[in-house]
């Protein structure tokens, strides 16, 4: 895929084999494979590896939203097949730290999810940590329902901290809400899970969102 703000597609699925059959459809037009909560809830670490076996070559981020045993975890699941994980901003210091090591260890790359967290303090805190690849803006499931928060809003937010990693967004984006986000000149890459494997053709709309992040509509 071309660069222009980069895409991950969440597996958000509990059907390993949907989501192994949505991953084959929009493999090509993402940059990186999710394996989202829901998926990692139903299977564990063995989601983790049918994806790894089913695309060998692809990008693979664990959404496994660690508030805890930070380095245990991430070590099992880089060793399972994953590239990355994500963990919670609003974790102890001491989890992210002990994720990143082990993420630095086994040349894996850790997500830092802002979702719930408090603060710029505890932020900047952690931003500097060796693995960090990114800092998620994130609006969870939850806070989409209460209609609590503005992503466009809090991209801009976190782009004004000082010495931020490149920073990814997260929440009910879809073909209708990206091209608000996308020129958002601190922004590197969106995270689409429900729009893209809930829309009935997941390659069409993947085509529709690689054409939106990489400016060609």
């Amino acid at each position: 895929m071309g660069r222009g703000v980069g895409v991950q597609v969440a597996l958000d699925v509990r059907s390993l084999d949907l989501a192994i059959e949505i991953a084959q459809e929009v493999l090509e037009l993402v940059d990186r494979l999710e394996v989202g909560t829901p998926l990692l809830s139903a299977h564990g670490g063995v989601a983790v590896t049918e994806i790894r076996q089913a695309f060998p070559d692809a990008v693979i981020i664990v959404d496994c939203k660690l508030m805890d045993r930070g380095g245990e975890e991430t070590a099992h699941l880089i060793d399972a097949g994953a590239n990355g994980v994500i963990v919670q901003a609003a974790a102890p210091s001491a989890t992210v730290g002990a994720a990143c090591e082990a993420a630095s260890s086994l040349e894996a790359s850790v997500m830092l999810d802002g979702l719930g967290a408090q603060g710029e303090k505890q932020i900047a805190e952690m931003i500097h940590l060796p693995a960090i690849s990114h800092y998620i803006v994130h609006k969870g499931k939850d806070e989409q329902a209460a209609s609590e928060g503005n992503l466009l809003q809090a991209v801009r937010d976190a782009a004004a901290l000082k010495d931020m990693p490149p920073l990814a967004a997260a929440g009910g984006l879809s073909p209708s809400t990206i091209p608000a986000i996308v020129g958002e000149p601190s922004l590197d890459l969106i995270i689409v899970g429900e729009a893209m494997v809930m829309s009935g053709d997941p390659r069409r709309t993947a085509m529709e969102i690689r054409a939106l992040c990489q400016g060609e509509t």
